[in-house]
């Protein structure tokens, strides 16, 4: 059984790289983890990308993709990992999306007029991401 202090500090740590766009590498995570982090397999067959940026800090795509009514949050990188499974995002408006719980600091994401995605919290925008035209790096 996992200790619950230890799975909180390990989900938060994930969590904030996960927000940030940076690749957690989620297929090291073991089945439990994954489940206590909401992250989840998604279906191929009903997948929308929503956008696609490119992530400079390591290299990586970022898309917001919609399956079945819930939307995702989808890395994928040069090594091939990645694109199969991601965290749930709430969609607020046509162009903001939200961490699923909410992030005390206001976490969200903006996509803008020119495509390209700002990650934003309470006191402004922490980083721009530019629009990529391919699922993958």
């Amino acid at each position: 059984m996992l200790n619950k202090s230890i799975v909180m500090k390990v989900l938060l740590t994930v969590s904030f790289f996960i927000s940030c766009g940076v690749s957690a590498g989620t297929q090291e995570l073991s089945p439990e983890l994954k489940a206590v982090m909401g992250i989840k397999d998604i279906p191929a067959k009903n997948r929308k990308v929503i956008g696609t940026w490119f992530n400079r800090d390591n290299g990586c795509t970022r898309s917001f993709e919609e399956s079945n009514g819930k939307y995702y949050d989808v890395a994928r990188c040069k090594d091939g990992s990645g694109g199969k499974s991601g965290p749930q995002i709430a969609k607020k408006s046509l162009t903001v999306f939200h961490p699923i719980p909410p992030k005390r600091d206001g976490d969200h994401y903006v996509i803008q007029n020119n495509g390209d995605l700002e990650i934003r919290d309470n006191q402004g925008i922490i980083d721009t991401l530019p629009k990529h035209n391919n699922l993958w790096p």
